[in-house]
Parts: C-alpha cells; structure tokens; sequence
C-alpha cells in the first residue's frame, strides 16, 4: 500500500479493484536495476502512458524473464505501438506485459515465424492456446529492446488485471518498490474563468500564478489570489524519482475549498478504452506544450473517468463565497507537496468577456450531428464531445497563399480542441476526384500540407480527425521510393539479411509485401529508420539457385513502387 500518507487523505483514496496476489513478484530484467524513465500514467497528449519504462543504459539485449509463473496468452510484432511484445497471464488473475524487446527466446521466435508464413503477414497478434507456452517465474521469455514506437531502448512493463484487462498502478498498489524520496514539485497554478452561453459551457484561461516554497513540501502565495469571477484552477506539477533525471508523473490530487475535498483525481488502474479521458483531465493545447503535467481540477460534463473520485462540485470556485484553497499532490511512492492560499472576490477588475464566433453551432454531447459550410461538412459521433460545445467551420481567405491546396481550405476549430472519439469531415472536390486525391491537414505558420488519407465517397474525400485544424484536398501522383541499403562487404550469397529503405514523399508508406520465387517472403519494419529488413530463410526458399525477390510498396495514395532483383543464393 502507499508508504507515509496523511491520514486524512487516505480517507479518499479508493483501493485497486483488482484482484492482485500477495506473493511477490520478481523483477522482469533482473540482471538490471529497476531505475525508471517513465512511470504509470503520465499525462501524455491523447492517452495515459499505461506501465512503466525501465532504463537500459541504451542498451538493447537484456534478459527479460516472467515474473511469474504464467503462460503466453498473446504475443505480436508490430512496426508502431508496442513492436515485439508478449503477454504472461498468471493464476492469481494478473497479466505481465512486456514491450519493446528486440526478440523472443527460440522457440517463441520459431511460432512466431511460422505464423506469419502461414497466414502471410508481416504483422501478427497472436493467442496461442493455453498450454503451448508456460514459463515459471525467472525464467527467460525475452530480451530488451527498442521496437515499435519506442524513443530509445527501453522495457515497457505492465500488470493487467487479466478479467478486465485494466491496467494496474503497480507502484501506488506496492507491487514494486521504486526508491523515492522526493515529492512533486508544484510548477504553476492558472486560473480559468468560466460561463455559459445558450446553455453551453464556455471557459477561458485568465490568470496564472506561480507559487513560492513555504517549507520542504509546502507551497504558498504571497497574498491571498484575487478572482474576479467563477471559474476553476488548473495545476501545473511534475515529479522525479531518485537516482534519474527523467520527469515522472503524479499519482493522485485532491482540491480543498473551505475545508472540503472538491475534487479528486486518483491513478490506480483504467481501461485502455477511457486512455482518452486524459485530454479532458488536462488543458489539451497546454499539454502538447509541456513536459509537465497540466491538469484541470474541474470535471468536464461527460468525463467519466474511472480515477475521478469526487464529482459534485466538478472544481468551480466562486471566490464570493469561498476563502481558503488547498491543493494536495502525492506521488505513487505517498511523497506529498500541497499548496494552501486565501482567494477573495476581485471586485475591482472587470469580468472577462465571452463572445461565440459567427462561424460556431451548438452541438449537445452525446447527441450525433451534421452539418457543414460550402463545400466542407463534418459528423459528430454520439461520443465525440467531452462536453457540450460550440463547434465552428470556417472557410479560409486563401488569397495570396502559395499552397499546393485543390480545395478550399476550411477550419475546424482549432489543433487545441481534442475529441473523444474521432469526427467525421468530408470536403467535396469542384470537379471530379483525380487519381491520388487525399484530405491533407494545412499548417498555417509554414502552409505546408500533411496527408492524413481519406477514401473516396462520391466526389468527395472523407476521413476522420481526433483534433480539430485547418483541412482541404491535396493530390499525390508520385510513388513511394525504394533504396537497397547493402553494406559495401553485402554479398547476397553469404549475406545473412538485406536492407532497404523507403521514403514517400506526401501520403506516407500504406502497405508493403515482399515475395521470393514468387512465395510470400518475411518482412521487419524498422519504423523509426523508414527500413525494412529481410532475412533470408534459405530453409524455405533453397540454395544453389537463383531467386528472383520482388518488393512492393504502396503509399496512401494508391502509388506503387515495385523493386525486382535476380540472385544466386
């Protein structure tokens, strides 16, 4: 359980409902120290980081065992996400994940291979029976790695409450012991002034405040904070742990007004399907920002998240009849840092003004709408609004701009508004839809065009955003590119594996196949250095012949590149 936290705050902490063994649990690289880069659920743009990330020393290679007894109940490899990774469920009703690795055992190796190439696929996710693969605790399953998404070498590790697949807090719940002795550091306190509008709840950021340290884990103000009208306070904070530098996230926050908790936010599990939740626990557009964590205290009307504990109030002050604020910070070692100030109505100052933009309509969360401006429309999904919203379509002046648009170019909102779940838009075309049209999000600093796809419906292309922008069509007429990248002693006789590069130059690599003899043939994707790599597998396709390799690339336009080469192997 956590270590050293003040009584009157454990009064509202909920425990873990999972149901988690007592007996320990063993160190998944235990040739390694357990010194952190990342911990559980740090506030990222658009999820929660869902485990936490072991340092490596930048190594790749390390022993990776199951830190129980367990069986494989998925396994896959993936370019993007978690890249190699395998799943161990254990008998006490918790799944081990571990990600990232560079490659499995032998014999995980050898199933994973000989699914691909009976189901002719270079990405696999897995679910081996039950009794193929069981391991005891300590035994080896893998070794560290850098694959997928990964920003440098690293093990992804996380507990799974194997029922739920709810992923578990496994520091805050005292499965693992992580040393720390430093609590967060409160950076910024911002004030945001709040309203509605025909109904609609409006907000706008008006103020921001930086505390002073008042003792070692105290923060205060110098005068009591003058507010001139209602509104709710957004907490700008960051951690550490001892022995790295790396920044962590917080674990739990709990806002007093008066005496009385008004919010509380506590990080012990959530599923995967509410990771989204975190752009409205946060300040979106302010999150995208910072490397610190910025988090509203004030619920959102249709912000259900699991690790909300007190929603009453939903964190609006109104400084006419309040006078006392305490905002307490625990990290998930129970390190607590807690900032107390007077507020006091600012009569003085004039209230800020909201005004709704003529381009704006009214859309009601958690009822689907469309509507549309010109050429432009878009389609709220039933769940795409985390509150009730103003939601604007405006069609740009693109007089004077050097763009390479076919369209108009509209706006949706703006690149700060997140949806929960993504928006329909669709732009139709004057004319009839060329070969290699796509949507393409516009950067107004630099207008430049990035593909974001769409398909064809019509004489219009559709696709689907999880952020608002700037959006038109774009055309992309020209194939994706492909590069050998053979060593100067590469011998395709002798050599072991060949490389090859690819690059696109608009709508990205879409899909990719590679076939020897005219057979399905093995390919892994280096995402982060736009390669592929093959093996060669002489088992399969035989030596003291020639063997004619064919490598097809696709962009997201429809383009093809197709690289053939003759060999003797």
């Amino acid at each position: 359980m956590i270590r050293h936290i003040l009584s009157v705050v454990t009064l509202f902490l909920c425990s873990v409902t999972s149901v988690i063994s007592q007996s320990e649990f063993l160190s998944p690289m235990p040739d390694y120290p357990m010194i952190l880069s990342s911990n559980f659920a740090e506030a990222r743009p658009n999820h929660f980081h869902s485990g936490i990330d072991i340092k490596t020393g930048g190594e790749e290679g390390h022993r990776i065992v199951a830190v129980k007894d367990g069986y494989v109940s998925r396994i896959a490899v993936k370019p993007y996400g978690y890249g190699r990774v395998v799943y161990l469920t254990h008998n006490d009703g918790t799944t081990s994940v571990y990600a990232h690795i560079s490659r499995f055992i032998p014999k995980l190796e050898s199933y994973i291979r000989t699914m691909r190439y009976e189901t002719q696929t270079n990405d696999v996710e897995l679910y081996p029976d039950k009794d193929m693969f069981q391991f005891k605790a300590g035994e080896q399953i893998a070794f560290s790695g850098n694959s997928g998404s990964s920003g440098g070498p690293h093990l992804h590790f996380e507990i799974r409450d194997s029922r739920t697949q709810n992923t578990i807090n496994i520091l805050s719940t005292g499965i693992y012991d992580v040393e720390d002795n430093i609590p967060p550091t409160i950076v910024a306190l911002h004030f945001f002034a709040v309203d509605t509008i025909d109904g609609v709840p409006v907000e706008k950021k008006i103020k921001t405040l930086v505390p002073v340290k008042a003792g070692p884990n105290d923060y205060c103000f110098s005068s009591p904070v003058k507010l001139p009208c209602k509104g709710f306070f957004v907490l700008e904070t960051t951690d550490r742990k001892d022995g790295t530098q790396n920044t962590m996230g917080v674990y739990n926050i709990i806002e007093w007004v008066d005496g009385t908790p008004v919010y509380q936010m506590s990080l012990d599990e959530f599923s995967f399907a509410e990771t989204r939740s975190v752009n409205s626990l946060t300040i979106y557009g302010m999150q995208k920002k910072s490397r610190n964590e910025i988090f509203r205290l004030s619920r959102q009307q249709n912000c259900n998240f699991s690790g909300l504990r007190i929603k009453s109030r939903d964190g609006v002050i109104d400084p006419s009849q309040s006078d006392s604020v305490r905002i307490e910070v625990l990290d998930d070692a129970g390190n607590m840092s807690s900032l107390a100030f007077a507020v006091k109505a600012d009569s003085l100052s004039e209230k800020p003004q909201f005004m709704i933009s003529e381009f704006a309509s009214k859309v009601i969360s958690g009822m689907p709408k469309t509507f549309s401006k010109d050429q432009f429309s878009v389609t709220i999904a039933e769940k795409s609004l985390f509150a009730t919203s103003y939601v604007e379509i405006e069609k740009i002046d693109t007089t004077g701009l050097k763009t390479k648009a076919l369209s108009e170019i509209f706006r949706l909102d703006s690149e700060s508004v997140p949806y929960f779940s993504p928006v329909t838009i669709s732009i139709r075309s004057g004319s009839a839809i060329e070969k290699g049209m796509v949507m393409a999000r516009y950067n107004p600093s630099t207008h430049g065009l990035s593909s974001i796809g769409g398909r064809v419906s019509g004489n219009s292309i559709t696709a689907t955003t999880s952020a608002g922008g700037y959006f038109c069509l774009a055309c992309d007429t020209i194939a994706p590119k492909i590069t050998p990248a053979l060593p100067k002693n590469f011998s395709w006789t002798s050599s072991k594996s060949v490389k090859f590069k690819m690059a696109d130059n608009f709508s990205g690599v879409s899909s990719y196949s590679l076939s020897i003899d005219g057979k399905f043939a093995i390919l892994e994707h280096i995402m982060k250095q736009s390669t592929l790599v093959h093996f060669f597998d002489d088992k399969v396709f035989g030596t003291g012949k020639n063997h004619k390799l064919v490598l097809t690339i696709v962009d997201g336009a429809g383009n093809r590149a197709v690289y053939t080469k003759t060999y003797t192997r």
